[in-house]
């Protein structure tokens, strides 16, 4: 601690101990040092995104299945904050029937089996051959083979961990065989046009 510059002199109070990893010393305005806690930081904290503009396409049916080059990773700052989240689709399908196509997002902790994030998605299976009441995010599938559509997938979660957290985007088809495109249609013809995939996910403290 330097001396300062003016004549005369001035005493610092150092604290008794070192104090605890994060804390820094404060002053109570009379020389006395001490060490304390930083008043915790609210709001948003980090910002990542992805973005493919090249296409994918599986003829996986009625099983939950990655979606590749999509995913999200981040490690939290303190295992109290939260993820939010929005993933835009765009995606066709090989049959212009009414066939039900969902997604969800998984997440794996520190490279762990992953597991569905719950309000991305709240069930896998449809209600039965009559009932196609599927709960997910999704749709039936478009009846223009040469267009597409973008399903938007949003999500709130609390992972808990200051470790690496991995987020995936699985789609599920019902009722095939047909296959799932990302990022085109399934004629894909020099006018129907191709999409784009966008993945955000934000780290805030609350």
């Amino acid at each position: 601690i330097d001396a300062p510059a003016a004549a005369g002199s001035n005493t610092l109070v150092l604290p008794a101990d070192n104090g605890s990893n994060g804390e820094f010393l404060q002053t109570n305005g009379s020389g006395t040092l001490d060490w304390a806690v930083a008043a915790d930081t609210k709001g948003l904290i980090k910002t990542v995104h992805n973005y493919k503009t090249d296409t994918f396409s599986s003829t996986a049916q009625d099983a939950w299945t990655d979606i590749t080059g999509v995913t999200l990773t981040n490690t939290p700052a303190s295992a109290s904050n939260k993820h939010m989240g929005v993933f835009y689709v765009n995606w066709g399908r090989g049959h212009v029937n009414h066939f039900i196509t969902g997604f969800r997002v998984t997440r794996s902790i520190g490279g762990a089996t992953a597991t569905v994030v719950s309000n991305s998605v709240a069930a896998g299976t449809s209600g039965g051959a009559a009932n196609y009441q599927s709960q997910m995010h999704g749709m039936r599938a478009m009846y223009d083979a040469n267009g597409t559509t973008t399903t938007a997938i949003s999500l709130y979660d609390a992972p808990s961990t200051t470790s690496a957290c991995v987020y995936q985007v699985q789609f599920y088809s019902e009722q095939g065989p047909h296959t799932f495109y990302l990022n085109r249609s399934h004629g894909d013809t020099t006018v129907s046009g191709r999409g784009t995939y966008q993945g955000i996910l934000q780290e805030v403290s609350v």
